[in-house]
C-alpha cells in the first residue's frame, strides 16, 4: 500500500491510500522519487477546477514525476538502476494543450549516455533559433534537428514533432515536422521540436519543447524585404544538467541554454514555494 494526495474539492486535500499492484508481464513498478505540481494543480486546489473543467470524483494531484525501477514484471529484460526514464507528460487547459518531454537521470549514466543526450539537446536547440523563408514545409526543417546525430551516424525513426491542437487530439495536425510532410508553416501554427535517439536493449532519450511560428525580427545587416519566419518557444521545464556535456556545445549552444534556464526561473518563480524555487534555481544554474 502507498499514499498519495487527493483533492476532493477546492481546498480539499486528503491523504489517501493506493494499493501496491505486483507487475503483470511487460509491467515496470516505479517507486517515485521525484515530483512537481503545475498551474493546473493549483487551479483544482483553489477552484476545483478550472473554466468549465470541474472535479466529478477525487483525483491525485501532481504530475512529472521520476523515479527508480524496484520491480519487474515477467518478460521485462534491459531494465535496470541507472538507466535513463523519458517521461512524456502534459495536459489539457482553456488556452491550449501541452506537451513536453524531458529525460531524467536515474542512478549513474554513463559517458555514452550523455554523449546522445547532449546530441539530441543540441538537434533541439538547432531548431529553436533557425530563421526560415516563408513557404518553407516541416520536411524542408525536419533535418536540423537530426544533424548533430547525423554527424555521429546515428539517427532516430520518427517524426521531429506534430502539430498541436487544444481540447481534441494533441497530435493534431496538418503542420509537422517528418520526411514527407508538405504543408507550409504559417504564423500561429504550433507544434511540437522533439528529437531523441533510442539504442535498443540499451536506452532511449527525448527532449520536447512546444514551439509556435512567428514573424522573423529581421537582425542588424539582414535583407529587411524577405519574409522571413522563426519559432517562438512555448515550453519552460529545466533540462537535466547533470547528462548534458558542456564541452560538446557550441558558444551560441551554451547561450541558448542559460538564457532557457534564466527564462525558466523568471516565469517560473512567482508560482512556487521556497523549496521548489531552490530546487528550481539550482536545476538551472549557469553552464
Amino acid at each position: 500500500m502507498t499514499q498519495a494526495l487527493f483533492v476532493h474539492a477546492a481546498k480539499d486535500l486528503r491523504l489517501g491510500d493506493i494499493p501496491t499492484a505486483t507487475p503483470g508481464p511487460g509491467e515496470v513498478r516505479i517507486a517515485m522519487r521525484r515530483g512537481g505540481i503545475c498551474g493546473s494543480d493549483l487551479h483544482y486546489f483553489n477552484h476545483g477546477g478550472f473554466g468549465a473543467i470541474r472535479l466529478r470524483e477525487p483525483m491525485v494531484l501532481g504530475h512529472e514525476v521520476s523515479g527508480e525501477v524496484v520491480e519487474l514484471g515477467e518478460g521485462v529484460t534491459g531494465l535496470a538502476p541507472g538507466d535513463l526514464v523519458v517521461l512524456d507528460s502534459g495536459g489539457q487547459y482553456r488556452d491550449g494543450t501541452t506537451d513536453i518531454t524531458r529525460t531524467l537521470r536515474v542512478g549513474n549514466v554513463g559517458d555514452e549516455g550523455k554523449r546522445c543526450y547532449t546530441r539530441v539537446l543540441q538537434g533541439m536547440i538547432a531548431l529553436s533559433r533557425i530563421y526560415f523563408p516563408k513557404g518553407r514545409t516541416g520536411r524542408d526543417l525536419d533535418p536540423i534537428a537530426r544533424y548533430p546525430l547525423f554527424a555521429a551516424h546515428q539517427d532516430f525513426n520518427h517524426g521531429t514533432g506534430h502539430g498541436v491542437g487544444a481540447y481534441l487530439s494533441v497530435h493534431e495536425g496538418p503542420q509537422r515536422f517528418n520526411a514527407i510532410s508538405d504543408i507550409e508553416l504559417l504564423p500561429g501554427m504550433i507544434l511540437s521540436n522533439e528529437p531523441g535517439y533510442y539504442r535498443e536493449g540499451a536506452f532511449g532519450i527525448r527532449l520536447e519543447n512546444l514551439i509556435v511560428v512567428q514573424k522573423a525580427t529581421c537582425p542588424d545587416g539582414g535583407d529587411a524585404d524577405r519574409d522571413m519566419l522563426s519559432f517562438e518557444t512555448l515550453t519552460f521545464v529545466p533540462f537535466d544538467r547533470d547528462l548534458i556535456l558542456p564541452d560538446m556545445l557550441s558558444g551560441e549552444e551554451r547561450a541558448w541554454l542559460n538564457n532557457y534556464h534564466v527564462t525558466c526561473v523568471e516565469k517560473l518563480s512567482p508560482l512556487l514555494g521556497d523549496a521548489a524555487l531552490r530546487w528550481l534555481k539550482a536545476a538551472c544554474a549557469p553552464i
